[in-house]
């Protein structure tokens, strides 16, 4: 789901705590392609494609078991995650699969 979720964004000025969206795509795509990652270029550019795909997305994205597996990777290695992002690991790390749908050709 590529849908943004609200967090904690500080105290305003009555001292109640504002809640801000946190922008899932975004951070998607700056793990998916974070420079700690050290990509290769041409991983870079299949990581790319991914990218747009995420960015076209409203609400969910279909990616393939190939381009999943890259964004998987990606969250596997990326370091620096913090409370704000428990929502977004935990949104790629049970992401839904879909079963393939093989056409008859006879």
């Amino acid at each position: 789901m590529v849908v943004d979720y609200l967090v904690p964004g500080g105290k305003g000025a009555d001292g109640q705590v504002k809640m801000i969206p946190y922008e899932v795509k975004e951070s998607l795509l700056y793990v998916l392609m974070h420079p700690s990652l050290r990509l290769s270029g041409l991983e870079l550019l299949k990581r790319h494609k991914i990218a747009l795909k995420i960015e076209a997305a409203e609400v969910e994205v279909l990616l393939e078991d190939a381009e999943y597996a890259a964004l998987d990777a990606a969250f596997k290695t990326y370091q620096g995650f913090g409370r704000n992002e428990v929502e977004l690991v935990d949104r790629v790390f049970n992401a839904l699969t879909v079963p393939k749908v093989v056409e008859d050709k006879s």
